[in-house]
């Protein structure tokens, strides 16, 4: 199963783990969720506007499955390429400068 539809379960878990121990007064792990956060965030703002939940959203899976696989190793399975079926339903698409565009 790709990430893009759902994270397998063994990968929820360690989502979920994190989730779990991350809180306003853990320390490492508070840090970590909100740095994953941050990185995606910081992903979301350089490709700029106007807003798209699907390019949102695929940018943060990747930032996040990136992130997982440098800090705990995990690698999710993700697709090569993501490649965006909703731009004609979506009438402030970037088109060529969306990295989803097809």
């Amino acid at each position: 199963m790709r990430v893009l539809g759902l994270l397998r379960c063994n990968d929820m878990t360690i989502l979920s783990k994190m989730a779990d121990v991350a809180t306003p007064l853990s320390g490492q792990e508070w840090g970590l969720a909100n740095l994953m956060t941050s990185e995606a965030l910081e992903r979301i703002a350089a490709i700029g506007g106007p807003r798209c939940c699907k390019r949102d959203s695929f940018t943060a899976v990747s930032a996040a499955a990136e992130f997982i696989e440098e800090k705990f190793g995990i690698r999710l399975e993700m697709p090569e390429k993501i490649i965006c079926g909703f731009y004609p339903m979506n009438g402030q698409c970037l088109g060529d400068r969306c990295p989803f565009h097809p």
